[in-house]
C-alpha cells in the first residue's frame, strides 16, 4: 500500500515529517502505485482530504461521488 503521503519505506525518521504532512494535509499522488487508480478514486480521496472540515465532502457526499458509481457498475457486470 503506498501512502500519498509519502515515506514508503516506513523510515523512523522520516515519520515526524510524514505526520506533518499528513496534518497539514499535503500529500501527492506521483508514486509508481497511484498511475494505475481511476482519476474519480484520486478525486474522491482529495475531497476528502481536506485541511477545513467544511471544505470535506460529507459522508453522504461521497457516497454520491461518482466513484462509487463506477466502482458499482464494475462490481454489477462483473457478475455477467
Amino acid at each position: 500500500m503506498s501512502s500519498p503521503f509519502g515515506n514508503e519505506d516506513n523510515d523512523p525518521l522520516e515519520e515526524a515529517n510524514q505526520i506533518q504532512r499528513i496534518v497539514n494535509c499535503q500529500y501527492t499522488f506521483h508514486y509508481q502505485v497511484w498511475t494505475t487508480r481511476s482519476q474519480e478514486c484520486k478525486d474522491l480521496i482529495s475531497s476528502l482530504l481536506k485541511l477545513k472540515p467544511e471544505d470535506r465532502l460529507s459522508a453522504k457526499e461521497a457516497l454520491e461521488h461518482p466513484w462509487f458509481k463506477v466502482l458499482v457498475f464494475f462490481f454489477f457486470f462483473s457478475f455477467f
